[in-house]
């Protein structure tokens, strides 16, 4: 018995830690062609940009109590990914 192929409905949501998320959300959509959320209360923390139905996050480092997302000057070797 063969089993029709499954289209995989995982897609990857990136989150990147940055400084400065209104600047980021513009630098990173304005050539990528991105579409921002609305304006939103916690804009200056969190956002996200959607591209050909991609998202991409951006948030703000040492914000919220993340611990993965603290020290922006020094996060140790092998933390995620480094941009």
């Amino acid at each position: 018995m063969s089993f029709p192929a499954r289209k995989s409905v995982v897609q990857a949501q990136p989150l990147i830690a940055v400084r400065d998320v209104r600047t980021s959300s513009r630098w990173y959509g304005q050539p990528l062609g991105a579409d921002s959320l609305p304006e939103h209360g916690n804009r200056d923390v969190y956002d996200r940009i959607l591209c050909s139905d991609r998202l991409l996050q951006l948030h703000a480092w040492d914000a919220e109590n993340h611990p993965n997302l603290v020290d922006a000057n020094a996060p140790p070797p092998g933390h995620d990914v480094v941009l």
